[in-house]
């Protein structure tokens, strides 16, 4: 995110993949963790196991 604002494209100007992930869609958007998280009204720690993993521990195939 600092390097795209340092040239002054967007997140998503600076990667190029083939199958799009979480993480990536996260990146494109020019957020972290924590504001993802909180944006989805989950904790940073929960939302990275859910960017890693895809699921969201114990509580995934709970609901």
């Amino acid at each position: 995110m600092l390097l795209a604002q340092a040239v002054g494209v967007k997140p998503a100007d600076l990667c190029t993949v083939e199958q799009e992930t979480l993480r990536h869609l996260r990146t494109f958007t020019g957020r972290s963790r924590a504001q993802m998280g909180r944006q989805l009204g989950m904790s940073e720690v929960t939302y990275r196991e859910l960017e890693n993993t895809g699921a969201r521990g114990r509580l995934a195939g709970g609901r």
